[in-house]
């Protein structure tokens, strides 16, 4: 009631072995909203990928969206960024979650975030920054053919992380990500969630782009969303 102007709400926290308890949290955290008696904004459940009993819970508990993010794509990199993702669930087993996800919640209704630049400082990843960038792409296509909308947020070296002693990825790797990331939306229908706008988006360009040059990068699912007056309020 204070803030008034928040175009839509993410709950989010750390993650759990036990998922299903995790999810129970976040059921938690939905009823104490809704006890507010606050009209709520769009809201998206950042979670760790669900089974689809737990994925139809949050959607019972009012979210509107789920966003499970693989953050990096080939398996290689699940191995070394996602330790903790790998023992908890595994790749395939996120990947079939992302896909039952979309039955539950609907086309456009299913996120997935990736970190884009952080597979190019892995051992062993890819040293070319556009091989890299393909690489990422392919994820965000695999999503688009499910229904599933990919977002990316720009990868930041932070001192004390894993790879703080890393280069960041080089502007050639974001440079044929952004353009890829925007030929996908004239090539698939997902629509973009109402929970992104220019001042909702987190490290990530879309919204720039389409805006700069609308021509170019304003097409297909990105061309009927007014990226800078979204969520006018906040």
């Amino acid at each position: 009631a204070e803030q008034r102007g928040i175009g839509y709400l993410a709950f989010s926290g750390g993650s759990l072995f036990n998922r299903t308890r995790e999810a129970d949290a976040f059921l938690a955290y939905m009823r104490a909203a809704r006890e507010t008696g606050v009209t709520l904004p769009p809201t998206v459940a950042a979670i760790q990928a669900l089974d689809r009993h737990d994925s139809v819970r949050l959607k019972d508990a009012g979210f509107d969206y789920a966003c499970y993010s693989m953050e990096v794509w080939s398996e290689h990199a699940w191995r070394e960024v996602l330790p903790g993702k790998v023992h908890s669930v595994g790749r395939d087993q996120w990947m079939l979650c992302l896909e039952d996800a979309v039955e539950v919640f609907g086309t456009g209704r299913v996120l997935c975030n990736f970190v884009a630049g952080v597979e190019m400082a892995t051992p062993g990843g890819p040293s070319d920054p556009v091989e890299a960038a393909e690489e990422t792409l392919a994820g965000m296509r695999w999503c688009c053919e499910r229904g599933i909308y990919p977002k990316y947020a720009v990868w930041i070296v932070s001192g004390g992380a894993r790879y703080a002693d890393r280069q960041p990825a080089p502007l050639e790797y974001y440079e044929r990500l952004f353009v890829g990331r925007q030929a996908l939306f004239t090539e698939f229908d997902v629509p973009v969630p109402s929970c992104d706008c220019e001042r909702c988006l987190t490290q990530s360009c879309e919204a720039d782009l389409a805006r700069l040059e609308p021509d170019r990068f304003g097409l297909g699912a990105a061309a009927g969303l007014p990226w800078r007056d979204h969520h006018v309020a906040a």
